[in-house]
């Protein structure tokens, strides 16, 4: 199932909560286009249409939001891990300084 399937099964949910019947039809899969039902009992097709389409941007949108709030924590994240590594480091690098300039203040005591 490839992406533009996916969009269109999310089309077919949203518009089944407003009409009676939500279908597509994929004329040719060459083709970028699909042929879409809509039958209700209230509001035209038309508007029924318009509003699934406005309710899953503002879906799109929320779910956009929410996985860019998540790469922005995650970087974040790995940033305040590789800062804490870099800083382990610097404190072993700094130790062993330390241990071999006393090593080498060593004085023999025969």
């Amino acid at each position: 199932m490839g992406l533009e399937n996916f969009i269109q099964q999310l089309m077919l949910i949203t518009l089944q909560s407003e009409s009676n019947i939500g279908w597509y039809s994929i004329p040719h899969p060459s083709l970028e286009c699909i042929n879409v039902r809509v039958q209700t009992t209230g509001d035209p097709a038309r508007e029924v249409l318009k509003d699934a389409c406005q309710e899953l941007m503002l879906m799109n949108r929320h779910v956009r939001s929410v996985f860019d709030k998540a790469v922005s924590e995650f970087k974040e994240e790995q940033a305040r891990l590789k800062a804490e590594e870099e800083r382990k480091k610097a404190e072993e690098e700094e130790l062993k300084k330390q241990r071999d300039l006393l090593e080498s203040m060593d004085i023999e005591s025969n």
